[in-house]
């Protein structure tokens, strides 16, 4: 397949380097529909962000493209080949050097082992500890033979508690997060800003939005003007705790700080 690959160095990340993401994955037809629509396939047309999947398959040695075996010891299932995943590293890190000198991009697996993947942790990421992208792994079957992850993956992630079939939509999820940080990914330059679990809980998606028009339609009330504009500018002075206030019911793991509260007022329109 022909890879999608855009960018130039007056684009991308504010260290003007357009963040590249090399997918390994036995998939690659099938990943490459998840990212182009939207805010993100939009940043990838105008070359903000570049992307290139690459198939462990196409660098086997043997007739039958193995890429999977049963695990040493016995058990169910069958565990991806270290030696297909370490040729096609090769050849990712080969490319990278070529066409980005210097490259010393980490290689992220995404596994129920890892850390929870937080905003934080994708802002660095974007920011300061890879702005010139990263190499993703996509796992499959019972996973990848130790191995190859003892010896090549910089950091793991994992995106919840629970099960999935293959790597590939955890992997686009890094992507489509990451790549909304990008300046011009966004209209605004707020918008990232503001999104819930920004840092320290400083970003909205705070308020229960509506939309236009403010006039009701018989299945909604109307909307008083000059009310909503007073709750929207006491939003803004308090983001923080209200982002707190909608999030925490449904993640009791997240911790309110003491000194914020949250008042709802609910009125009802006759």
């Amino acid at each position: 397949m022909t890879p999608k690959l855009g960018g130039t160095p007056e684009s991308g990340s504010k260290s003007g380097v357009v963040p590249r993401f090399d997918v390994i994955t036995l998939f690659p037809d099938d990943f490459t529909g998840l990212l182009n629509f939207g805010v993100v396939g939009r940043a990838q047309e105008q070359g903000l962000w570049s992307l290139k999947v690459w198939n462990p398959r196409d660098f086997t040695t043997d007739p039958h493209r193995t890429v999977d075996d049963r695990p040493y010891g016995g058990g169910p299932g069958m565990v991806m080949l270290a030696q297909p995943l370490v040729n096609t590293l090769a050849a990712v890190r080969a490319e990278r050097s070529t066409q980005m000198p210097g490259d010393h991009a980490p290689v992220v697996f995404l596994t129920p082992h890892g850390p929870l993947l937080k905003q934080a942790e994708v802002r660095s990421l974007s920011a300061a500890i890879s702005p010139g992208g990263c190499i993703l792994l996509c796992g499959r079957y019972e996973g990848l033979d130790q191995r190859f992850i003892d010896h090549y993956v910089d950091r793991s992630y994992c995106l919840g508690d629970f099960v999935m079939s293959g790597g590939e939509l955890p992997v686009a999820c890094l992507i489509d997060a990451w790549v909304r940080l990008l300046p011009g990914t966004l209209n605004s330059s707020q918008s990232a800003v503001q999104d819930s679990f920004e840092i320290g809980f400083r970003g909205g998606s705070c308020s229960h939005s509506s939309s236009r028009p403010d006039a009701g339609s018989g299945v909604v009330p109307a909307l008083v003007p000059v009310l909503f504009q007073a709750l929207a500018l006491l939003a803004a002075l308090l983001l923080c705790p209200c982002s707190i206030a909608l999030i925490t019911p449904g993640r009791k793991f997240l911790k309110k700080p003491r000194f914020l509260r949250c008042f709802y007022l609910e009125i009802t329109l006759e």
